[in-house]
């Protein structure tokens, strides 16, 4: 995240060669057009994968209380944009329930290219729950749409926590995998 942020000089390290133009009086809160993205509509994706993933992160952690860390481990393939989509998305919700249900202190997203499938994991140092119980609590819909979100484009999504140990949300998908293939959506305690 801190490629974002303005350094002591006032200099934005993404923006490399461009910081001059950044400086100008009205041009300090604008972004490269290849940073753009959208998690909901898609726009920006298409440019750059990884940074559509340190936008997510960027964005999260303008509204987030708690600190995310991105890790991004090697060149992640570039599945379709369904799949993108659901991705990010799923990571979307696994940050909003470590602040709002785990009361996490901080947060870890990684993306890593394993033999040709994007996995992301989300780790929280929260409170952790049940994963069973959880899923079978009335009115509560995250988990829910989190592991239909997988099945629709063929990832494996596993859950993995206990009370008082924190989350564990790991997604995995095959990068040419097509949309609306069902996967495996099987949760671990």
């Amino acid at each position: 995240i801190r490629i974002f942020e303005r350094d002591e000089s006032g200099s934005i390290a993404v923006v490399g060669e461009y910081n001059p133009f950044y400086r100008r009086p009205g041009n300090d809160d604008l972004v490269l057009f290849h940073e753009y993205f959208h998690g909901d509509d898609g726009k920006g994706l298409g440019a750059s994968h990884q940074t559509g993933w340190t936008a997510l992160i960027a964005d999260l952690q303008q509204c987030c209380p708690v600190p995310i860390e991105l890790a991004i481990n090697g060149s992640l393939p570039n599945p379709p944009l369904a799949v993108r989509q659901q991705l990010l998305r799923i990571v979307r919700e696994a940050v909003a329930n470590a602040v709002s249900h785990a009361h996490a202190a901080k947060i870890a997203v990684t993306a890593t290219d394993r033999a040709g499938r994007v996995t992301v994991e989300v780790r929280d140092d929260g409170e952790g729950f049940d994963v069973a119980a959880g899923e079978r609590k009335a009115g509560h819909f995250g988990l829910r749409g989190m592991r239909e979100r997988a099945w629709r484009v063929g990832a494996d999504l596993a859950i993995e926590s206990t009370p008082r140990s924190g989350v564990r949300v790991v997604v995995s998908v095959p990068a040419a995998a097509p949309a609306g293939v069902g996967g495996s959506a099987v949760g671990q305690a």
